[in-house]
């Protein structure tokens, strides 16, 4: 999950424990931006070629309950 690439979906975050509000405060505050709609990457640390799936609108993303592990994965 986003743990190893830095690129989180809603439910990753569900996973976790994140809640709305926290999600929110990650992103006004700059930990987390927002991809795409139920999309997030973490500032700093994450996998390129992960990010450019999710922001590229990439077809696996339509599936429901899909989560960041089935993500391509960079080289780096």
């Amino acid at each position: 999950m986003g743990i190893e690439n830095g690129v989180f979906s809603t439910h990753d975050l569900a996973r976790l424990g994140v809640t709305r509000a926290e999600l929110r405060g990650y992103v006004e505050r700059g930990a987390l931006i927002r991809l795409r709609r139920g999309w997030y990457l973490r500032t700093g640390a994450h996998d390129p070629v992960a990010a450019a799936a999710v922001r590229d609108r990439s077809r696996w993303w339509y599936r429901p309950g899909l989560d960041s592990r089935r993500l391509p994965r960079g080289t780096g």
